[in-house]
């Protein structure tokens, strides 16, 4: 969200920018009134929105760090697999991944 916010924010003022750049030099060299949008004023508000709402997120990603550990593990594993006409058991080596929740 941050990341996103900080974008939209930015393209936003960008265009805030171009249309008040169009309109001073409209106004000046022909003297009529340009028309502008309102998508960079929104987006650069859509945009603080979003990196304001961030905020929460990184408080409780801090607090719920230490609850979900993950761990890489090297193990054994046993299967049974069809020989000829017996079943047979054979190990295999395997990597475990866990994550505590």
């Amino acid at each position: 969200m941050l990341g996103g916010g900080t974008l939209m924010a930015t393209i936003g003022a960008g265009i805030g920018m171009a249309d008040a750049t169009e309109v001073v030099l409209t106004g000046f060299l022909t003297g009529e009134e340009a028309q502008t949008s309102s998508a960079g004023p929104m987006l650069s508000l859509i945009g603080l929105t979003a990196m304001v709402g961030s905020i929460p997120l990184f408080i409780a990603a801090r607090k719920n760090k230490k609850k979900a550990a993950a761990s890489f593990s090297f193990k054994m594993e046993n299967a049974t697999q069809v020989n000829r006409l017996a079943f047979v058991k054979s190990q295999y080596p395997a990597v475990a991944y866990r994550i505590r929740l």
